[in-house]
């Protein structure tokens, strides 16, 4: 013990060797990161009212003490920020077969969202969707959507988990260059669909005054997704 300075056992599944914190305080911690969806300074700013009776604890509990120096919970952004690269790696590990037997529909969706980490980088999180059954295929980091290499590391990556390929049919996205030259490449049997699929269904059942805007954004929707002039078609025309 640091305190004591003398030697136990960790029998309990819920210790961590060598750790301050035990596991459920972990998961609380990550837990908190990814439901919220906050910042690791408040996600440890919570955490610490929780387990020590301090700081937000005394906002909710007036009347309640403040506890003394000894047992104040010292819990910071950085060991949180730790916890989740652990288990990120632990999870990048299980990603082989993770999704095995898993069936697909053949029709997927992708996008990619940006995210600004620690020193003003920047990155994309790719990732891969079934429409029909709403499977999450296990994502990729890249530095950005342009590029065909960045999205045949997702569609590898899905196949690495399970997911079956040569049964892809549709793939809709907003039509990002990267992607759709990744499908000329290797999944050329797969139909790329985008914004403009969605703009012409809108457009079939829009009144008359709002078309024109629509096939104006359809016109600024990128390419690869068809010409605006389909918007005026039906849409099984599409």
């Amino acid at each position: 013990c640091e305190r004591c300075r003398r030697t136990y056992a960790e029998q309990s599944a819920l210790l961590v060797r060598g750790g301050w914190y035990a596991r459920e305080v972990r998961r609380c911690a990550i837990d908190h990161w990814q439901h919220v969806g906050t910042s690791l300074r408040r996600t440890a700013e919570v955490a610490r009212s929780w387990l020590g009776h301090q700081e937000r604890w005394l906002l909710w509990r007036p009347l309640d003490p403040p506890p003394s120096e000894a047992t104040r919970c010292r819990l910071s952004a950085s060991t949180v920020q730790r916890w989740l690269d652990r288990a990120g790696q632990v999870a990048q590990q299980s990603v082989a077969g993770q999704l095995d037997g898993v069936p697909t529909s053949g029709q997927v969706g992708t996008d990619g969202l940006w995210a600004r980490l620690r020193g003003g980088t920047k990155r994309v999180v790719l990732l891969l969707a079934d429409h029909v059954s709403g499977v999450l295929w296990p994502p990729v980091v890249v530095e950005g959507e342009e590029a065909d290499a960045a999205w045949e590391r997702l569609f590898a990556r899905a196949r690495q988990a399970g997911l079956d390929l040569d049964a892809l049919r549709g793939v809709a996205s907003d039509g990002a260059r990267g992607l759709l030259g990744s499908l000329q490449r290797g999944l050329d049997w797969v139909a790329a669909r985008g914004a403009r699929v969605v703009l012409a269904r809108l457009s079939a059942e829009a009144e008359p005054w709002t078309r024109p805007w629509l096939v104006r954004a359809a016109g600024a929707g990128g390419p690869g997704l068809g010409h605006p002039s389909h918007l005026h078609s039906s849409p099984t025309e599409v």
